[in-house]
Parts: structure tokens; sequence; C-alpha cells
């Protein structure tokens, strides 16, 4: 399964925000980057974005891709 065609996803880098997540085998999940080149996703779940005045943003269904 990947990502194309306006099927947009959160991809982040870091592990660390994530509040929850379940694990993808590597080469099971793949995500499309701007430049056309393909990333493993190996997780995916909820990850948490700290702002600015202390405020929380949740992104549900999150991907982990750590070579991005």
């Amino acid at each position: 399964m990947d990502c194309r065609h306006g099927d947009k996803k959160h991809i982040v880098q870091d592990k660390v925000g994530f509040v929850e997540f379940h694990r993808y085998p590597v080469g099971s999940r793949t995500v499309v980057l701007g430049n056309n080149s393909e990333e493993d996703a190996i997780r995916v779940g909820t990850y948490q974005l700290k702002l600015h005045g202390g405020n929380k943003l949740l992104l549900h269904g999150a991907l982990y891709a750590p070579r991005v």
C-alpha cells in the first residue's frame, strides 16, 4: 500500500512524539515523497505536536519513516 495520488498523510522522522503506535513490517507500507523517491514507513499511530503557548496537536494516522 502506498500514499499516492492525493492520499495525504502526516509523515514524521522522529519517533519521540508518538503517544501510541503500531509497527508495520519493513516493505509493507511505502510513502512517495515530493521528489518521487519512496521510503518505508515502519510505524503508524498518534503523534503529538507541541505548539507555542503550551497547546498540543494530535496527528492521528501519522506515519513514521525514519529515512525521510
